[in-house]
């Protein structure tokens, strides 16, 4: 019998197990395997409850082929963060009007970390961050995991969320490109 982890675990959440679902999937990433939510249905309200689980992605059962289950695992497998347009929408939308909210104060983050959170905001994977930064992949994915940590963030959606919001990095614009 081995002892090798999976690349990525799909957990099935729903209205009533939301909990329990957020206690495995905190236990699954500590054990360093990625993490999909798979919901149920389209529901706003559930999009706001699994928000708050340590998640690399979700995907919408209703939604799901083989083909978007398929390029939803290649992604999350790169680190990209796997969004169904409704959640991210949902998300900037709360982001925009104040209610995603990092317990306060916001810690100091260093100058690195101030870079690698303007990649996230731009939409990096950390093989993206790591050759941006010129360091290595495992380096990105410490750099990232400490501006979560820092951040008390539990996915990356939500910290480019909480930079938006507190303006902790440099908007881009189209100029910038």
């Amino acid at each position: 019998m081995t002892d090798r982890c999976p690349d990525v675990v799909i957990l099935a959440c729903d209205d009533e197990r939301t909990a329990a679902i957020e206690r495995l999937a905190q236990q699954v990433w500590a054990m360093g395997s990625k993490v999909l939510l798979l919901l149920p249905r389209c529901h706003e309200e559930l999009f706001d409850t699994v928000a708050k689980v340590s998640t690399d992605g979700f995907l919408i059962l209703d939604q799901l082929t083989t083909e978007t289950l398929n390029d939803s695992l290649q992604k999350v497998c790169r680190g990209d963060v796997v969004i169904p347009p409704q959640i991210g929408g949902r998300l900037l939308a709360k982001a925009r009007a104040g209610q995603v909210e990092p317990t306060p104060p916001l810690p100091d983050l260093t100058p690195r970390e101030r870079q690698a959170l303007q990649l996230l905001v731009g939409g990096l994977s950390n093989k993206q961050i790591a050759t941006q930064l010129q360091i290595s992949s495992h380096g990105a994915k410490r750099l990232v995991a400490n501006v979560l940590a820092k951040l008390n963030c539990p996915n990356r959606t939500l910290a480019v969320a909480v930079a938006l919001q507190y303006n902790l990095v440099k908007q881009c614009t189209e100029a910038d490109h």
